[in-house]
Parts: structure tokens; sequence; C-alpha cells
């Protein structure tokens, strides 16, 4: 949360849980769960995926039991866009399950790194899913072979790009030695 938090600042793609508060659903009545049922669940507000061998009238059995079903207003969140980040942050936080306690210079520490990225929704997003292919996947990265191979600086590198919610992100990680 704290990585997070100093790469995205209050996004609320980090502020906010997603499943919500126990303590908001403790406090719903039955007459606020069928509200809130009537205000949200709808045919258009809904995929239906189906999967396996499928009968051949697949297609009219969805009409029949979905095509008259109720439409109903689409609740569009637009998610802010994240702002730049106007200084490196540095984060340094202990980490005792690391310490080799038998071999003390074999102790290991996590290194992660965020770079904010254009976003899934931008025109670039194809561009940077090749870079985030180039750099992070796992054992063919350019990362794994100059920082891990070549240099063996590194070991359990990963990274990933996610473009989610108005905000793009390549994370890369790994273990260093301490």
């Amino acid at each position: 949360q704290m990585y997070l938090k100093a790469l995205l600042g209050g996004h609320p793609n980090i502020t906010k849980p997603v499943l919500g508060k126990e303590s908001t659903i403790r406090k719903a009545s039955i007459e606020d769960l069928i509200a809130f049922h009537n205000e949200n669940y709808y045919a258009n507000n809904m995929c239906l995926i189906l999967t396996g061998p499928l009968p051949d009238n697949t297609e009219s059995l969805v009409r029949k039991y979905f095509e008259n079903k109720p439409l109903g207003k689409i609740h569009d969140f637009e998610f802010p866009s994240v702002r730049p980040l106007e200084d490196k942050v540095i984060l340094h936080r202990p980490a005792p399950d690391l310490i080799n306690h038998d071999f003390r210079e074999e102790s290991s520490a996590n290194i992660d790194l965020g770079i904010l990225v254009p976003p899934y929704n931008s025109n670039e997003s194809h561009v940077i899913t090749m870079l985030a292919q180039v750099l992070c996947s796992v054992q063919d990265s350019r990362i794994y072979e100059e920082v891990s191979e070549r240099k063996g600086l590194a070991h359990q590198l990963s990274g990933y790009y996610d473009g989610s919610y108005n905000v793009g992100r390549i994370c890369i990680g790994g273990k260093v030695n301490s």
C-alpha cells in the first residue's frame, strides 16, 4: 500500500476498497439490498459468458430468458488520470523475514520499481504492452537477461504492465543481495 500510494498518490484506484467496507455490509437491511439490486443489476450492465458444449439453440435460449429484461441507467464512472510524479520516491522498510540468520551475507532484500506510463485507454497502450513484454516477461526478458544472468545482481525478477482505471504503470521487482 505504501508503494502504490507513493506511485499513484491519492488515486481512487488504491484508496477505495473495491469490495466495500464490512461495516457498510453489516448495516445494510433487506430493503437496502433490494434497492441496490434494483438499481444496479439489469441486462445492459452485465456480461453473459457461456462455456462448454452448448446446444444448437443457445441463441434462442438466451433471447428467451434475457431479451425482455428491463434496461437500467448506465453508471459510468470515469477514473481521473494519475498525477505525474514530481520527484523520485525511495521507500525503505525492514523485512526481517528475509534475513538469513546463519549466513547474514547471503540475506536478500526486495527491490521494486514503479514507472508511470500511458493507461490501457490511451493510443499508446499497445506500445507499452509490447515494451512491458520485452522488459518484464520473466525468463526471456531483457531485464532478467541483463540484471540476473549477465551481472548476477538480482534473482526472482518479475514485472507487469497494468493500465486499468485510467492509470498506467509498469512495475518491476526482484530480490537482491542485501
